[in-house]
């Protein structure tokens, strides 16, 4: 398969179950297992994106050979993960996630934001 991307923008206040949606629309060739952990891993990093970061949000979805690349850019200052949280810190599991379950991830700064993007091999 040729590289393929598909490009969603997060206006505020749009829910989740759009965003799962949007990817059910883009994903169809995808294995089930692969699907299932790209729709948990997106919506995490939506979720901070929205939660964390400051409009736009947008992302990408690309389809590369054997892999779906996602990258969520989101306006705001610089952002870092300094790893887990505290056992008895309620949330902020969400990247904790992404590290385990995703083949590949991380963080880009970019000019008056920030790029979370992860990459799930199928």
């Amino acid at each position: 398969m040729a590289s393929e991307t598909h490009t969603l923008g997060v206006p505020p206040g749009l829910p989740l179950p759009a965003v799962r949606e949007f990817l059910r629309g883009v994903d169809g060739h995808l294995p089930d297992r692969a699907r299932e952990t790209l729709a948990l891993l997106l919506t995490e990093i939506v979720t901070n994106a929205v939660r964390h970061g400051e409009p736009p949000v947008e992302l990408d979805v690309t389809w590369l050979a054997g892999t779906a690349r996602v990258v969520v850019r989101s306006g705001g200052p610089r952002f870092r993960w300094h790893g887990p949280p505290t056992a008895r810190k309620a949330g902020s599991w969400g990247l904790v996630l992404v590290d385990r379950m995703a083949d590949r991830w991380g963080i880009k700064h970019v000019a008056n934001g920030n790029e979370v993007w992860l990459e799930v091999d199928h």
